[in-house]
């Protein structure tokens, strides 16, 4: 996945970290991606929230500042009842 790419040329970057082609990539996955993103939110914090976002848009309207791990822990909801599903 291109994952590993985007981390490795994004890391350094404070802004634009989404306006990359390995990010591209795995959002345009689609739900194909979605069971690595759930096993990466499982880790711990990440910004592959925003792919989740962009794959499912309008699925979580937020309010006010969201930390990254908020978003991760309403994201593992969302996706744990969705595999039950």
């Amino acid at each position: 996945m291109d994952l590993k790419y985007w981390e490795r040329e994004t890391s350094m970057m404070s802004v634009n970290n989404f306006d990359n082609a390995h990010f591209d990539s795995i959002v345009k996955m689609g739900e194909e991606a979605v069971p690595f993103i759930y096993k990466k939110l499982q880790e711990g914090p990440t910004q592959l929230v925003h792919a989740l976002e962009l794959i499912y848009p309008d699925k979580v309207p937020y309010k006010g500042f969201v930390s990254l791990n908020q978003a991760r822990r309403l994201w593992l909801r969302i996706l744990k009842k969705q595999k039950r599903n």
